[in-house]
């Protein structure tokens, strides 16, 4: 699976702009945490943790619960949220689908 840590577009549902999220990895490469842009929707300032296992990756609050769970569609992730069924799509902040800044 391709390394996740780095800088990161995530727009969740249709109504929300997407907006930057940085992932660090933590004590091993398929975990770590989560640091949305200010300026993100609050939908996407909840996340705060990560972990990956191949071909997915789950984001997580700060106590844990899960917000998302995605699947690899090449270079991006795309789910739904466990809170209300809203597309989530987590993509590279630096490929050409996220150029939007």
């Amino acid at each position: 699976a391709a390394p996740v840590a780095g800088s990161w577009k995530v727009a969740i549902g249709t109504s929300d702009a997407p907006c930057t999220v940085a992932l660090a990895t933590g004590a091993s490469d398929v975990t770590g945490t989560a640091t949305a842009d200010a300026a993100c929707p609050a939908a996407a300032l909840k996340i705060a943790r990560w972990s990956a296992t191949p071909g997915k990756l789950t984001l997580k609050s700060a106590n844990g619960e899960t917000i998302a769970t995605l699947t690899a569609e090449g270079a991006t992730y795309v789910g739904k949220q466990f809170a209300d069924s809203r597309k989530v799509v987590l993509s590279p902040a630096n490929s050409s689908v996220a150029q939007s800044q």
